[in-house]
């Protein structure tokens, strides 16, 4: 790789980079604990729990009231003390936070995109790839596509080419590599993850050749689906099938993520979240084994064992050339208003406004940030009571080399001690109902 400085040109070293090699280096950063627990074995721990509160509780508390004093002998201290703190486990994160001063604020419901109007019609819809992940969400891609997707295309007078996944990144490979200039749309049915690979690998091509994008979520979070839901419901099959045939593309920015000094492997395209926690748990959000046992809760598993740890590096933020906090401990930026199952982050944000959103806590308590966790979860009201900001570049430096970084869901390492967030607008289209 050269750099050109003046006249002269400069070489510049660039390490060696592959995937698996990436991963292998990864791994090794994330949460010992969290990667190496069992979830079978943290289901019954919290089952478990669960019972002994109860019998404490039982036993008591609720056992003297009705026992009289000739039919049992007081219970004991301890039992009574047990039974509080049980309860008082049981209940702080659901009621404590709500117990917090916060205003009363619920931010309007919008569409991803601020105008679709008639300009944005596609011209032709002859022709579409269909890419499928058959295991994603409730792995039932390929049923979607055979009963209701396909069926209503060819109706609607489209031929279509189905090809499913068959291993993580494939679907990168095939928006890369297969002939997108055959087609007018690619379509994609799976989660964000399988989303995110067919955006990067179509901004990969060497030919530059790129073409609207239809979603038909099927996956466990659906981010992106659900900034749709003020306008339509895109995770019935149905409905989304509808606004792709509505043929209406409106262009949407992507932020450009530089993670490292590789100019390829340590670069991607982000079209949901950039997040970080200093506590490194966000890289055990997505362990591939929690999802079935734990399902979303992992996310609220994972975040309050970060609050326990209490392990918090100070984390330098630049926006637009202006250093907004010198040191907070966790922050996401987004391109969409959701991420996670149903959380909304980014109350204000629009796939066309040109800039992202950013969160970013500064040194706060832990009733405050799981009051902002709770809000985050709720209607997006976390923006009046944490640093919001919104622009075009963004500089993190961490105090450490390397580290772990979550975009779109998927864990990547961070080296240099520097992530850069660039808003790129209008690069790709997204299907979108009329407005």
């Amino acid at each position: 790789m050269v750099h050109k400085k003046g006249k002269e040109a400069v070489a510049v070293d660039v390490p060696p980079w592959s995937y698996a090699d990436e991963e292998a280096a990864r791994d090794k950063l994330i949460d010992p604990v969290m990667k190496n627990a069992q979830p079978a074995i943290i289901n019954i721990i919290f089952l478990l729990a669960g019972l002994v509160s109860f019998y404490f509780l039982l036993h008591g508390v609720l056992w003297p009231m009705v026992i009289t004093e000739e039919d049992a002998a007081e219970p004991p201290h301890w039992a009574v003390v047990a039974a509080a703190a049980g309860c008082f486990a049981a209940c702080i994160y659901a009621v404590y936070p709500v117990l917090l001063p916060n205003p009363s604020f619920t931010p309007p419901a919008h569409g991803p995109f601020s105008r679709n109007g008639p300009e944005f019609k596609v011209k032709s819809m002859k022709k579409l790839l269909l890419i499928v992940n058959p295991v994603s969400g409730k792995k039932v891609g390929l049923q979607v596509a055979n009963t209701v997707a396909v069926p209503m295309f060819k109706e609607a007078g489209m031929e279509v080419v189905l090809n499913a996944t068959k291993e993580a990144r494939h679907a990168f490979e095939m928006a890369r590599t297969l002939p997108l200039g055959l087609y007018d749309a690619v379509v994609v049915i799976g989660g964000d993850g399988t989303i995110h690979e067919v955006l990067n690998g179509m901004l990969a091509r060497t030919d530059g050749v790129t073409i609207p994008v239809g979603l038909i979520p099927q996956g466990t979070g659906n981010s992106m689906a659900m900034d749709y839901k003020a306008v339509v419901n895109l995770e019935d099959p149905v409905e989304a099938v509808k606004v792709i045939i509505g043929g209406h593309a409106p262009l949407s920015d992507l932020n450009l993520i530089t993670f490292g000094p590789h100019p390829t492997g340590q670069k991607v395209w982000s079209c949901n979240l950039v997040g970080f926690g200093s506590d490194q748990c966000a890289a055990s959000m997505n362990i591939k084994e929690w999802e079935p046992l734990l399902g979303n809760a992992r996310y609220d598993i994972c975040a309050l064992w970060g609050l326990l740890k209490g392990q918090l590096l100070k984390v330098k933020l630049t926006i637009d050339g202006v250093v907004v906090a010198p040191q907070v401990s966790t922050f996401w930026i987004t391109h969409t208003q959701h991420f996670g199952r149903g959380m909304r982050g980014s109350c204000e944000a629009y796939w066309d406004d040109a800039v992202f959103d950013c969160s970013a806590p500064e040194q706060l308590s832990a009733a405050r940030l799981i009051q902002i966790f709770n809000g985050v979860k709720g209607d997006g009201w976390n923006k009046h009571v944490t640093p919001y900001f919104r622009g075009r570049e963004a500089l993190f430096e961490f105090p450490t080399h390397e580290g772990l970084v979550n975009i779109d869901g998927e864990v990547m390492r961070y080296e240099g001690g520097k992530v850069k967030v660039e808003c790129v607008p209008k690069i790709v289209r997204f299907f979108a109902p009329q407005c």
